[in-house]
């Protein structure tokens, strides 16, 4: 049960940090393309 709730929550610590670095990506992105 423990090991469960622990992989369940690294694998959704994963996926939000990967969005944030996308996110965080896009916008970096965007602001080079309006700097030009």
């Amino acid at each position: 049960m423990c090991l469960c709730v622990f992989v369940y929550c690294h694998q959704m610590l994963l996926t939000f940090y990967k969005s944030c670095l996308y996110i965080n990506l896009h916008l970096f992105n965007v602001g080079l393309l309006q700097s030009l």
